[in-house]
């Protein structure tokens, strides 16, 4: 049932998604790790829908589920979920509490055994810095970048390049940032990722739109 309902949440059927992930996890109830990594997938789904609210509610769930559960494992859904939260908070415009939660990731995530998640972080702190008004030198995002090359990670690619297309966006580099969006936007074709498709379209769209 998760394996299910990961491919029918990538073909954006995230009603169905949510349901074989609410059964895996039903079943799999005795196992606090299981039901934590589940509960994290059904809370990216509701927020790739816009439910930020019932995404974080999610979320704290799978921080009850995890308390006092220890070991590696845990630590690594920990800082995953801490992701998550920063990145709903970034979605809902809380760009402070974003960053806190980012600069939680960096400072916490294990560099070798949840590499992807501090590169989300990194990727995600740009942006919001951008947005404050602080200054960036692009040094993060390059930095973000690489793990999901080294691991082929498509997705992770299309993320941050995604993020890299904001900053640039924002910095007034529309030409840059149609060409990142395109770049992501390939990237989640190759995966049959249509949601994601359709938001990278939507950010072109943007763009042009303002030109």
């Amino acid at each position: 049932y998760e394996r299910l309902g990961d491919v029918q949440v990538r073909l954006g059927e995230y009603d169905r998604g949510d349901l074989s992930h609410s059964t895996a996890a039903r079943l799999l109830r005795t196992d606090p790790l299981v039901v934590g990594r589940i509960g994290l997938k059904r809370a990216r789904s509701a927020a790739r829908t816009g439910a930020y609210g019932v995404s974080l509610r999610r979320l704290r769930r799978v921080a009850e589920t995890l308390d006092g559960v220890g070991g590696a494992t845990a630590a690594d859904l920990r800082v995953e979920m801490q992701m998550s939260i920063g990145f709903t908070q970034f979605q809902q415009g809380r760009l402070a509490a974003a960053r806190v939660s980012c600069q939680y990731v960096v400072e916490n995530g294990h560099v070798r055994r949840t590499p992807e998640v501090v590169a989300d972080a990194l990727a995600i702190l740009d942006v919001v810095d951008v947005s404050l008004g602080q200054p960036v030198d692009g040094r993060r995002a390059r930095r973000a970048l690489r793990p999901h090359e080294r691991r082929g990670d498509l997705a992770g690619q299309a993320r941050v390049l995604t993020q890299i297309g904001y900053r640039a966006y924002f910095d007034g580099r529309w030409d840059d940032a149609v060409s990142f969006y395109t770049q992501a936007r390939e990237l989640v074709q190759r995966l049959g990722d249509v949601s994601n498709v359709a938001v990278a379209n939507g950010n072109i769209a943007e763009i042009l739109l303002d030109q």
